[in-house]
This record gives structure tokens, sequence and C-alpha cells, in this order.
């Protein structure tokens, strides 16, 4: 898993995020709906094993979830940090992306 990662992030992997995020407003539909998802697969070329989906909402999270696609809760205050790490159990709650990294390893 961890040779995946770093291989996505080595080929500009973010700049690929980012033409998906923009190319989701063409979509007609918002997070949580699976064409959301679906729609950023298609456009990166990758499985939902190879993509990790971090958002402020569990409700996105449970949406990602259910095509296979590895969530994280991002929480950075630390009020709801705290209340979504207690109450959250399907997802990983984190407060920025070098945990994210973290708990890949």
């Amino acid at each position: 898993m961890r040779k995946r990662y770093k291989k996505s992030v080595k080929k500009n992997y973010w700049k690929k995020c980012m033409y998906v995020k923009f190319r989701w407003c063409v979509t007609e539909v918002t997070k949580p709906h699976e064409l959301m998802y679906r729609t950023a697969l298609e456009e990166l070329n990758l499985s939902p094993s190879e993509v990790l989906f971090i958002d402020d909402s569990i409700k996105n999270c449970d949406g990602a979830e259910k095509l296979g696609i590895r969530s994280f809760v991002l929480c950075r205050d630390w009020k709801p940090y705290f209340y979504n790490k207690i109450t959250c159990k399907k997802h990983p709650v984190v407060r920025n992306l070098y945990d994210v990294i973290k708990s890949l390893y």
C-alpha cells in the first residue's frame, strides 16, 4: 500500500485531484451522490482502492466508503475534532494532511 501512495504523489497526483474537483461542477449532483465519486474515479482512471477521500463531512465520507474509497474526516478545529474522534467510528478523524500520511504507515 505504501508504494502505491508514494507513486501517486510522485506523478503529480494532487494536480489531477484538483482537476477532478473543478470537473465535478458539471455533473449537476453533489456529494454524497454516487455519481460524484464515480466521476472522480473515471477522470483519474483509478480504482476505489487506489484513492483516499478527505472531507469535513461524515456524510460525504460515508458516500465514498460505499464505493470502497478509503475516507478520512478532516476537522481542523479542536472542538469538532474531539467530538468526531469520540463519536465517529466508521472513519479515521484527522486534523491535517500530515495526520493522514501518518495513519497510512
